[in-house]
């Protein structure tokens, strides 16, 4: 007789406050898993069960319907990889590149990007609520990655395909999942862990000190809090200053979070997350003071950026009878400040300090401040034996200030007077939606998954020019661009058919679909700007196949897919005067690919893996030339997407110092292909980033409750570029590397 859905669900699915506490760590290197994990107690072989929540309740890895990728955050301390651009090689199908001295980067799922100045295309969400701006201007026009520590985090999961349907807007690439450990009543606990670092080409040395407690108050009452506070150190020297390893990262923060498990039938959640993160020095090298040479020119003060984040939540479940009921209460406050040397940037704008204050530098000192707020409701039933409905409905609204100031510098880097002025704000963004899902079982082995999602967006905008520039260009100062409103609505669906051929073995099939909004431009009005873009949208197909067999002995994950992508969002630049940037929807293209993910473990405490991702992504249509001032063609690849990636990593634990001893080693080869840079104007060839390898080891030591680590990221000291030429913000003289060798050491105690 077939089995019932709400057996399965009682076997299978994990209430949303549970899941995260049950979710397994894989211990190891990599800490990357798209496949099952595995422990052993003694000579025997247990599978381990590692649970994701990428549908929004915990159900097992292996069963998820979806290319999803957990990273667990022990082993990204461990390994001191605190960061997206630290371990994006190591997740198929992640894409990286800088687009911003300020914490921007441009990340993109499976090559579904046009590079920054645009809408993200990948969403982020902390416990499944969402965080960071929606729109471009609230991101900096790149993706302001929320880099939280991973030190109190219980992993990071990292969806592949558009994910529309559950998640909403700009999530039409896939989905950046921040999962934080939650309190327990269980019992008293903690860890401390103090650690430094040094890196190739600096003197000095960082240093590292977490720790977190876990404090059951009663039976039904826990808090947990965590702090943290780091200095990365140097390796870029400014020549102008003489500052030496000045591009150092200073970051702290903590969180505080409460659970309330009143009953089975009701439980609470509050967090507070705080984190200050801030850098003296940018991480480009000026290849004509020698090439491969980590130096660089700028003005005193100059390439610097501090950013402060607050995320609030509150997440509630109740049950009422057979239905439950999660609400999901969010505000964040995202403010990002950077100065950046103009000097190098346009040179014929230099000309503009010395004809209004008689110096030949300028600077920008830039603000971009970020308030969000999110409400989600939701109910799960049973509908009969055989039927899962999920239906939930979402709101959130973005309150954007940008505020950006050109100001005449002598060559000491004291300001002289604002040359220019622009204010964009308070721009708004607010989104209403209404999704809902069905789970179908049709017989013990096979169930089909279908939903849908719609969405109204409505977003203001307006901006203000002030200062000598705007007087001499506009003949007016300050010079207002009229409010524009534009509302736009959109939907998404899914439908999932899954085959569990047995308890190890599932295959499925998958169709999705996702959306960037439109929304207003600023300059309505002038000759080639359109007042308003449209929401663009990709429609996704997949095919997948993930298990293991015997008993965890070899594990596999691998999935072939295609994505369309419609009306593509692209930034465009009136070339006359270089004061309009705008968005239009122009051209086509697609991504094609294949990922396959394998892990062995022949032996007790070994483990051996691999994953291979091939990508094509490219424009299926030429960009008009009378809409943007970007060129593309039919066939030309997407930016920043290397069609080639892997990794290959192994790692070994084994008794050391006896019983209660044990000792790890472990090892990760990391390759990534060829990539082009963004998309330039006519006769501009885009900027090409060779393929380059990292390698990085780790061993440890455990004895009872004390564990020494050591890591060293990028052996070979490879010169990895993520950033250069015309891509740069500055000149085609600079190049942004991945991190030169870094060493680490750590020193942790639990109790």
């Amino acid at each position: 007789m077939a089995a019932s859905i709400q057996s399965q669900r009682n076997t299978m699915r994990i209430p949303y406050y549970l899941g995260y506490s049950l979710a397994a760590s894989i211990a190891g290197l990599t800490a990357v898993t798209s496949v099952s994990a595995q422990t052993r107690d003694g000579d025997s072989k247990e599978l381990e069960v590692v649970y994701v929540t990428a549908q929004k309740y915990a159900e097992r890895l292996q069963d998820v319907p979806v290319p999803v990728t957990a990273v667990t955050s022990e082993a990204l301390v461990e390994s001191g990889q605190l960061s997206v651009e630290d371990y994006y090689t190591r997740v198929p199908g992640l894409n990286y590149s800088v687009s911003g001295e300020g914490g921007q980067s441009t990340i993109a799922i499976r090559g579904i990007t046009t590079g920054g100045d645009t809408n993200p295309t990948v969403g982020i969400v902390i416990d499944d609520i969402p965080y960071g701006s929606t729109v471009a201007a609230g991101t900096g026009y790149g993706v302001s990655v929320a880099d939280i520590d991973p030190g109190d985090l219980e992993r990071v999961e990292i969806l592949r395909g558009p994910q529309g349907t559950l998640y909403g807007a700009s999530s039409m690439g896939g989905l950046l999942k921040f999962v934080t450990k939650d309190p327990s009543t269980e019992e008293f606990g903690g860890r401390v862990q103090v650690g430094s670092s040094s890196v190739h080409g600096g003197d000095d040395f960082g240093y590292s000190v977490r720790g977190s407690v876990n404090m059951p108050v009663s039976d039904t009452f826990a808090v947990r809090a965590s702090a943290f506070t780091l200095e990365e150190p140097g390796w870029v020297d400014n020549v102008e200053t003489g500052q030496e390893d000045f591009n150092t990262r200073e970051s702290e923060g903590g969180r505080v979070s409460a659970l309330w498990r009143a009953s089975e039938a009701f439980t609470l959640k509050l967090s507070a997350l705080v984190q200050d993160t801030s850098r003296v020095g940018t991480n480009e090298s000026d290849i004509r003071l020698g090439r491969e040479e980590f130096r660089q020119r700028f003005l005193p003060g100059t390439g610097t950026y501090d950013r402060d984040i607050q995320a609030y939540s509150a997440t509630m479940i109740a049950k009422l009878g057979e239905v439950e009921l999660t609400s999901l209460t969010g505000y964040s406050d995202d403010t990002l400040r950077t100065k950046t040397d103009l000097t190098y940037a346009i040179p014929a704008l230099m000309g503009l300090p010395r004809l209004f204050y008689g110096v030949g530098r300028m600077y920008s000192d830039n603000e971009i401040e970020t308030e969000k707020l999110s409400q989600e409701l939701r109910a799960s039933m049973a509908l009969g034996d055989r039927v899962q409905w999920l239906v939930g409905g979402f709101y959130t609204d973005e309150d954007i200030r940008l505020t950006g100031t050109n100001i005449a510098a002598d060559d000491t880097g004291a300001a002289r007077g604002m040359v220019f002025q622009l204010n964009y704000g308070p721009q708004t963004y607010k989104e209403m939606s209404a999704f809902t899902t069905f789970t179908v079982q049709i017989t013990d082995g096979f169930d089909v998954q279908f939903g849908g999602r719609y969405s109204d967006t409505e977003q203001t905008a307006l901006g203000i020019w002030r200062g000598p520039q705007s007087q001499l260009v506009f003949r007016a100062d300050p010079r207002i661009l009229e409010r524009q409103t534009a509302k736009d609505n959109a939907t998404t669906y899914l439908f999932t058919p899954r085959w569990k051929i047995n308890d190890d073995t599932m295959i499925y099939a998958r169709m999705a679909s996702g959306y960037r909004p439109g929304g207003p431009n600023n300059g309505c009005g002038h000759p080639s700007v359109p007042c308003r873009f449209d929401s663009d949208n990709t429609r996704n197909y997949d095919i997948g196949f993930k298990g293991n067999v015997g008993n965890g002995l070899l594990a596999y994950d691998a999935a072939v897919y295609m994505i369309k992508w419609d009306d593509i969002q692209i930034p465009g630049l009136y070339s006359s005067d270089f004061l309009f940037s705008y968005t239009a929807n122009v051209s086509e293209a697609k991504s094609e690919g294949v990922e396959l993910s394998l892990e062995l473990r022949p032996l007790d405490g070994l483990r051996v893996g691999t994953w291979a991702a091939y990508n094509d992504a490219k424009l299926t249509a030429d960009f008009p030339i009378s809409q943007v001032f970007l060129v593309g063609r039919d066939g030309d690849r997407l930016p920043y997407a290397a069609r080639k990636s892997g990794n290959l990593y192994a790692d070994y634990e084994f008794p050391f110092i006896g019983s209660n001893g044990s000792a790890t080693v472990g090892a990760s080869l990391s390759y990534v292909g060829d990539r082009l840079g963004g998309f330039e104007a006519t006769n501009v060839q885009r900027q090409p980033y060779p393929s380059y390898t990292q390698l990085d080891l780790t061993a440890g030591v455990q004895y009872d409750s004390w564990a020494v680590r050591l890591f060293a990221n990028n052996v070979a000291d490879k010169r990895g570029i993520l950033r250069a030429g015309t891509d740069s913000q500055f000149t085609n003289n600079f190049v942004t590397y991945i991190q030169p060798r870094t060493i680490g050491l750590s020193l942790s105690k639990t109790f």
